[in-house]
């Protein structure tokens, strides 16, 4: 096992040719389960990789610049962006203006470099969101110099050293995926009860969600990883989601459950840990592609 490993996903079936796989996690899991089902569960995962997004992140003053990809808790890519600094002492007798146009052309020309690394970065990853930390000088520029494409993905622009440790790099980029992750999230929801307090392309609630998972007509499923709001068709608290159990019965429906079916129709599941938002509406809901 590796020494940076904080969390352990193990899938065994010795009824497909001694299938044994393990998956070493950088990030934590937040408690130990164990499931005997027909299919995997991946439910842990998906939180996991919601909770650990992976992105990119630039850490940048007017001569240098790192570039990270971060995902699970870890650093998954690292380049840098070197150029040499501008020093007065190499001007000679130049004027004041002569200086800062010539620095200001040097600034931009390092910017211009940083983006085009970045640029390659982002496509080759496939990275959806990018941060932007470092010198107040520089970051004014780089942002000028994105393209459409680019200027999309950024989320949010942070105050760091250059040289900032790679931990606080982390932790200080995560804390901002998890700000614009939670806006998200609420806009999300509240599009959604929109639309199906109007009538409109969505439906709430376990029994009609599934009901729409069924016939494939769901777009995208928005579920709750709050436990408490799932009930079963009694009113009662649903069992699935306590450690170890297996249900017993079709009313007993589990998140894992919607997610399968979600995967199995083409249909996007997105995980909301805000567990007030999807309250009123029984932890769950959907947006349609059509209606009956």
């Amino acid at each position: 096992m590796l020494p940076s490993t904080n969390g352990l996903a193990l899938f065994a079936c010795a009824g497909a040719e001694d299938f044994f796989e393990t998956i070493q996690l950088n990030a934590p899991l937040e408690r130990h389960e164990i499931y005997v089902d027909h299919q995997p569960h991946l439910y842990t995962l998906a939180l996991v990789n919601k909770q650990f997004p992976r992105y990119a992140a630039v850490v940048a003053d007017t001569h240098s610049a790192r570039l990270f990809v971060f995902g699970l808790n870890r650093i998954i890519f690292e380049d840098r962006v070197e150029s040499a600094k501008v020093s007065r002492t190499q001007m000679g007798g130049w004027s004041q203006a002569r200086y800062q146009r010539h620095a200001q052309n040097y600034h931009q020309h390092h910017a211009k470099e940083v983006v085009e690394v970045l640029d390659r970065v982002v496509r080759k990853e496939e990275i959806e969101h990018i941060v932007f930390a470092g010198d107040p000088v520089v970051i004014p520029i780089l942002e000028k110099l994105l393209s459409p494409f680019l200027a999309a993905k950024l989320i949010d622009v942070l105050r760091l050293d250059v040289h900032a440790p790679e931990r606080q790099v982390l932790d200080a980029t995560l804390a901002a995926m998890h700000r614009q992750d939670a806006k998200d999230d609420s806009e999300k929801v509240a599009h959604l009860i929109g639309d199906y307090r109007s009538g409109g392309l969505a439906v709430v609630g376990v029994p009609d969600v599934l009901a729409a998972l069924s016939k494939s007509q769901v777009e995208e499923v928005l579920l709750s990883t709050s436990l408490k709001q799932f009930r079963n068709d009694a009113g009662e608290p649903g069992l699935p989601w306590v450690e170890n159990t297996i249900p017993s019965r079709e009313s007993d429906v589990m998140p894992e459950t919607i997610m399968a079916r979600a995967r199995q129709t083409g249909a996007q599941c997105r995980l909301i840990e805000d567990a007030t938002l999807l309250t009123e509406v029984g932890g769950v809901g959907a947006s349609l592609r059509y209606r009956d």
